[in-house]
């Protein structure tokens, strides 16, 4: 299996589509605020501010623990393939690539001002 090819979840194996993996395992729960720098997450009914993305580090933990699940379900040379991109899928760097990459996909970045602490005023 080429090192460029998707995986069977459609993406490639690469950090930009690692990055696509975590918005999609974010499931809405990320955004990342351009004028503050930094990623806020929704947990427990609120936004919280993680300005040093340790809330959104364990999140993307995730991408690697879905791509490792998929690994016994398929066939080599797939299954080797996806293997090696889980297990660097958990490495520091490509933890912080992922997440660096995040911030500007759709629905991840958003300008202060559209947040709204109260939705009906």
């Amino acid at each position: 299996m080429p090192e460029d090819s998707a995986a069977p979840d459609g993406l490639r194996v690469t950090d930009v589509g690692n990055a696509q993996r975590f918005v999609n395992h974010a499931a809405g729960e990320v955004r990342y605020v351009r004028e503050w720098g930094c990623f806020i997450v929704y947990r427990a009914g609120q936004w919280v501010i993680d300005v040093k993305e340790a809330l959104v580090t364990e999140k993307a933990k995730g991408v690697a623990q879905g791509l490792m699940a998929l690994v016994p379900t398929l066939n080599e040379p797939e299954r080797s393939h996806v293997f090696q991109a889980a297990r660097r899928a958990e490495s520091a760097g490509a933890l912080a690539a992922m997440i660096r990459l995040a911030r500007g996909i759709d629905g991840v970045l958003v300008d202060y001002e559209n947040l709204d602490a109260d939705p009906t005023s």
